[in-house]
């Protein structure tokens, strides 16, 4: 046997050595694993509850999660409230929604118009809180997501 030889045996042993060690550390092979989405409840209460042709404004990082699993149009929820009317009539747009994860807990996203949401009962009322819980998913594994209907 040359050195070519032993160094593609020794090549393939360890290729096959690595292999088992992967699969048997991480038994969920890619193409084989269902895919994970949170707000898996919210959701679930959208499909249910609300009808699909309702346009829905979400706060950043729930339009990603939600558009989906859910059929319904969903557009970003602006940082600053000063357009948020314009955009809510210009979109037709019947629900707003925000979480505590992205409000308060770690991102602060759109907190300007989720504080004129929640200070303007006229505008809009608060239709569920719905309690999320991710598991091992991320490390906030807990949260409430809020919905609130445009009253037109």
């Amino acid at each position: 046997m040359n050195n070519n030889n032993i160094m593609m045996v020794a090549a393939t042993i360890l290729v096959l050595v690595t292999m088992v060690w992967w699969y048997s550390s991480h038994p969920y092979f890619v193409f084989f694993t269902k895919p994970t989405y949170s707000a898996n409840n919210t959701a679930d209460f959208i499909n249910k509850y609300i009808k699909e042709e309702d346009g829905i404004m979400a706060q950043a990082g729930y339009t990603e999660v939600l558009a989906y699993q859910i059929k319904n149009r969903i557009l970003g929820l602006p940082p600053k409230s000063e357009n948020l009317l314009y955009l809510i009539d210009y979109y037709n747009i019947s629900y707003v929604l925000y979480g505590s994860f992205y409000t308060s807990e770690r991102y602060f996203y759109a907190k300007e118009s989720i504080n004129f949401i929640t200070n303007h009962p006229e505008k809009f009322t608060l239709t569920v809180i719905i309690n999320e819980d991710y598991g091992n998913l991320r490390r906030s594994s807990k949260e409430n997501i809020y919905i609130y209907e445009v009253i037109k």
